[in-house]
Formats: structure tokens, sequence, C-alpha cells
């Protein structure tokens, strides 16, 4: 009789493992990933360089065949002039405008020659053309 009783506990135990297991696997295989990508935009004034860069990983849930974006990035901008220039300048103030959305950033009292910031958003949408 001890030996059946010891064989249910263990088959008990092994089946509690396969169900915990199951339950784990469903907990980290939340999403799918599709495909990664950067994408870099650079343009410049006469005294000011500018550069976009965006990474962006596309991903689907597994309930679901909308493809959905994580974006991260940053934007930097390079003064091309003589930094003795900028002492007479309190503010500098800058700004990005996509489809989706936008954002930038103030300096105060600028004397430095690279400014800019890092950016975050996710969503359902995203153009690369624009």
């Amino acid at each position: 009789m001890n030996k059946r009783i010891l064989i249910f506990i263990l088959l008990f135990f092994v089946c509690i493992a396969i169900l915990a297991a199951g339950c784990l696997e469903n907990e980290f295989v939340r999403e799918r990933q599709v495909a990664t990508y950067q994408d870099v935009y650079e343009g410049e004034s006469e005294n000011w360089k500018a550069k976009f860069v965006q990474n962006v990983t596309e991903f689907t849930l597994p309930a679901d065949d909308e493809i959905l974006y994580d974006v991260d990035g940053e934007i930097i901008l390079t003064y091309k002039g003589n930094l003795s220039e900028l002492s007479s300048v309190q503010v500098i103030e800058y700004s990005y405008v996509r489809n989706s959305g936008g954002g930038g950033g103030t300096e105060a009292n600028p004397h430095e020659r690279v400014y800019g910031g890092k950016f975050s958003y996710g969503g359902s949408m995203i153009d690369r053309s624009e």
C-alpha cells in the first residue's frame, strides 16, 4: 500500500510541475518580435546640424495579428559656429514634429556645442516616410 501512495504522490507532483511550467511559459511569451530597424534622419541649416535617430522594434501579441511598435531614440543638435557666439544667448529651445506626436527641449545658458535628448514611445502606427 505504501508504494501506491508514494507513486500517487510522485504523479501528483509531476502533474503540478507540468501545469506550472505551462503557466510560466504563457507568462513569458506575451509578444512575438517581428523586426527591428533603425531610421536616421539628418538635416543642416546655416548654424546647426540635426540628427534624429529612432530604433524601432515591431512585434505582435499572440492573440492579435496587429503589428505594434516600440520606439526609442534621440535627437542630436550640433552648433556649427564658434562657441563664443553663444555667450549672449540665454535660452535655446528646440522641437520636432512627427505625424504621431513630437517633442523638444530647452537649454538655459548654452555654452556647449551639442544638445539634444532621448525619447521613447509605443503604439500601433509608425510612418517611416514622414
